[in-house]
């Protein structure tokens, strides 16, 4: 009333300053969240810069040690199995040389490993269909004892466009991948494969049935010669990481634990400028994140960069 008789400025009425400050708050509000998207942005950045400079450093050492240890490693297996075969059929000697031939086909699968992982070779891409190369796959593992107790299930979007891709090196990165999930379901669960377009990508998801991922190896995940198993080299989802960045493509990982893990695979519809844009790189791109849940089933967020 006394606003309306002009008794008093309307900028010192309670209502009025209530309200004013109501929209303050709100306006710093939206300014915290925004600042704090920023600061979560420029931690990934920070991360990926990190991670991409250490890796492009392995890169080239891994390449250097392979090619320097291939040569010795061909040498010792070629005398191996000359003694072997100048040895008696009773000779004790024999299962001596046997582990030496052994242990050396190992390291040579390590040494490929890491040629692999430091592959910086010319990709040999052309259009394929990410479905024809998952089904050949699939008919590679599913005969192998390790699924013989694994329900496989396929869930194949029909008439997903082709994609400009080096089929070999994808066809690696869908073995590593469905190997990885047979290996922590131990030869006993559920796989999902599911393919879906979104917009300009394809996806692939290959789910599994096991323990989950634990936390604190989310970030790890990746890295060249991380691994939690007995006998595992470390360096198969690292190559999957490498040749799916070169493809200019994404890597998200959600998990929870006790109930599995899913391995989401993201690359780009074929066209004429993606592929003649397609660097030659080997090291992760900013754009692969990992997404997890933990035991509260709480869904976070991480760079894997």
């Amino acid at each position: 009333m006394a606003v309306a008789q002009g008794l008093t400025d309307p900028d010192y009425c309670l209502p009025y300053l209530l309200e004013q400050s109501k929209k303050i708050y709100h306006e710093l509000e939206k300014s915290h969240r925004e600042l704090q998207i920023s600061h979560n942005e420029l931690e990934q950045a920070q991360r990926h810069i990190f991670r991409t400079e250490k890796l492009a450093s392995i890169g080239q050492l891994a390449a250097g040690v392979a090619h320097e240890i291939n040569n010795p490693l061909g040498t010792i297996t070629i005398y191996a199995h000359l003694l072997q075969k100048g040895m008696e059929a009773d000779d004790p000697r024999r299962e001596d040389i046997s582990l030496i031939i052994s242990e050396a086909s190992r390291a040579k699968e390590i040494v490929q490993g890491l040629l692999s992982f430091a592959r910086e070779t010319k990709l040999r891409t052309g259009p394929m269909n990410v479905n024809d190369i998952l089904v050949d796959v699939l008919g590679l593992v599913v005969n192998q004892p390790l699924f013989h107790n694994i329900t496989t299930k396929q869930d194949l979007h029909e008439g997903l466009p082709t994609i400009v891709a080096d089929e070999a090196q994808i066809k690696q990165v869908f073995l590593n991948i469905i190997l990885n999930a047979a290996q922590a379901m131990e030869g006993n669960g559920e796989l999902t494969i599911t393919t879906t377009q979104e917009e300009n990508e394809i996806r692939v998801k290959i789910a599994d049935t096991g323990p989950g991922i634990p936390p604190e190896i989310m970030d790890k995940l990746f890295n060249p010669f991380f691994t939690t198993k007995e006998k595992g080299t470390g360096l198969g989802l690292a190559i999957v990481y490498g040749i799916i960045e070169r493809h200019q493509g994404r890597v998200d990982v959600e998990t929870e634990l006790g109930k599995g893990s899913a391995f989401i695979l993201s690359l780009p519809i074929s066209t004429e400028e993606a592929h003649n844009d397609m660097e030659l790189t080997r090291v992760p791109d900013q754009n692969t994140t990992l997404t997890g849940r933990g035991n509260h089933g709480q869904k976070t967020k991480n760079s894997a960069c």
